[in-house]
């Protein structure tokens, strides 16, 4: 197995350590930890036909959401908003877009009530104000929990 190759225990058998020069990654994170965790990053494809509505992912880990973004993929957009829920409840602020096809607009709060979503959790981008859905990509960068 990996993990029994980068460690080894001490004398007593008490007591697991790394191996002299392991560098130890997990796969997730946890307060205070020495390590550093796994990033994740979702991009959300927002379909350019039909009217505002909600784009959905499940998510298959439990994670926490650091920061969302949106990069616009078409022409001039005007009074279009989206912004990233837990389900129903809002963990980013609404992104305005109002400009040409590359604009980036990055969330300006996180809502850390919201930010963990559990496994089977809705990972959901909400699209409202405009006449239709902008062509755009919803960028959810975040890091995998324990």
């Amino acid at each position: 197995m990996f993990w029994y190759r980068l460690f080894r225990k001490s004398d007593d058998g008490r007591t697991i350590t790394p191996k002299s020069g392991t560098i130890l990654v997990p796969s997730t994170v946890a307060l205070n930890q020495t390590y550093p965790g796994t990033r994740c990053v979702y991009t959300i494809q927002i379909a350019t036909s039909g009217s505002n509505g909600n784009t959905d992912i499940i998510v298959p880990n439990k994670m926490r959401v650091l920061d969302c973004c949106v990069i616009q993929q078409a022409a001039t957009v005007t009074s279009e908003t989206i912004q990233v829920f837990n389900g129903s409840n809002a963990i980013s602020s609404a992104m305005a877009l109002s400009g040409s096809d590359t604009t980036i607009v990055r969330t300006a709060t996180i809502n850390d009530a919201y930010w963990d979503l559990n496994v089977g959790d809705t990972l959901r981008c909400t699209t409202a104000g405009g006449a239709s859905q902008p062509q755009c990509v919803v960028i959810v960068k975040g890091v995998l929990l324990e």
